[in-house]
């Protein structure tokens, strides 16, 4: 996930206008859980969330936006 991340931080680097800064931080999880009833097995899964965090700086104006992500950079 470190790599994922430096990656995204890298393109967000690159889409900068001169003079603005920016803050990101990122969220993810990746959770395999079973649904039991009665003793029995009724639903395995696997949870996988990735989350972005940014906040662009210019001057005195900040904006900010969380998106989700797919796990695939392309």
């Amino acid at each position: 996930m470190e790599a994922y991340f430096e990656t995204l931080t890298a393109v967000l680097q690159a889409a900068l206008a001169p003079g603005e800064r920016y803050t990101a931080s990122f969220d993810a999880e990746k959770t395999d859980f079973v649904r039991m009833n009665q003793g029995k097995v009724r639903q395995p899964g696997t949870v996988d969330q990735r989350y972005l965090h940014v906040r662009l700086i210019k001057g005195t104006r900040h904006a900010s936006h969380v998106t989700t992500l797919t796990g695939d950079l392309a």
